[in-house]
């Protein structure tokens, strides 16, 4: 009986730990909710955001034109199997020739994925809403 008993509990704690590593690999997701339109063209949309995202020490690690994705480290071994933190996705959408829908999606990420940042997506979206309307200001103040 106490066979069984650890049996069961030993499959327990496998499907336990499968789920939760399972979970902390879910991929992120473009969401109308994290979202903010900036009046400046794709390319410019895209510097405004790699600016602010440096501030916030984004480790970046997929670059192109309409996509960037990075990682923030919460500790751990950078780079091994066992690093920790933040990954961070953000898309860039062109709907007209001088605004750019900006997307941004932050999640934990790692083996101990329940360690790292909390989530800073809306801190992120008013960064690069804040200095894009610095810029924006700076620009009228010099005409």
């Amino acid at each position: 009986m106490k066979i069984i008993n650890f049996l069961q509990f030993k499959r327990f704690i496998i499907v336990a730990t499968l789920l939760l590593c399972h979970i902390g690999c879910l991929p992120l997701v473009k969401s109308e909710s994290q979202s903010i339109v900036l009046e400046h063209p794709i390319q410019q949309a895209r510097k405004i955001v790699l600016d602010v995202i440096v501030t916030y020490n984004v480790d970046i690690e997929k670059a192109g034109d309409s996509y960037i994705e990075g990682f923030i480290s919460a500790g751990g071994f950078p780079g091994t199997y066992w690093a920790t933190g933040s990954k961070v996705s953000i898309w860039l959408e062109p709907i007209a020739e001088d605004r750019t829908k900006v997307y941004v999606d932050t999640a934990k990420r790692g083996k101990l994925f329940f360690f790292g940042h909390p989530d800073i997506t809306g801190d992120i979206l008013r960064s690069i809403d804040d200095y894009s309307k610095d810029i924006e200001q700076r620009r009228i103040e010099k005409k």
